[in-house]
């Protein structure tokens, strides 16, 4: 609703249905903030402990990146407990991404955004890669690397 409030429309409540996530969390795609600042990996549940943040991590995303065939790792969904907003969780969770990237041996991670959030992901580190129109919204594709570049 807070998303909605600010004219924010996607995401939507009742966009995935309760069935749809479940299935999600079964394959291990949604990894998790705690509230004891620990990790939480897809598919774990941890009852006392407050969810802060989370993050849904694909090894594809062919309906925004098309067929690329990168060594990319995928945020799709993250999420903040809004009364947690101001502790840099957002930075917090990519950063469980990223190591999740890194130990699957993949080069970058990836996202899309709104517009509007562009230059919070680049001040994390991401680049703008390129915009993408769909009919009704428009988003920005961006990646960040995950292994230090070396030189010869």
């Amino acid at each position: 609703m807070w998303m909605l409030e600010r004219g924010i429309e996607q995401w939507a409540p009742g966009s995935q249905t309760r069935m749809e996530i479940l299935a999600q969390v079964d394959r291990g795609e949604w990894f998790r903030l705690v509230g004891n600042g620990s990790r939480a990996d897809g598919g774990e549940s941890s009852s006392g402990d407050e969810l802060l943040a989370a993050v849904r991590l694909l090894d594809t995303d062919p309906d925004f990146w098309d067929d690329d065939v990168a060594s990319a790792l995928y945020v799709h969904g993250l999420m903040v407990d809004l009364p947690a907003a101001g502790r840099r969780l957002g930075e917090q969770v990519l950063e469980l991404a990223a190591a999740e990237g890194r130990r699957r041996g993949r080069d970058l991670l990836r996202l899309d955004c709104a517009p509007h959030l562009v230059a919070y992901y680049c001040r994390l580190g991401f680049t703008s890669m390129r915009r993408k129109e769909f009919p009704d919204f428009t988003t920005v594709l961006l990646e960040r690397p995950l292994r230090p570049t070396t030189t010869a």
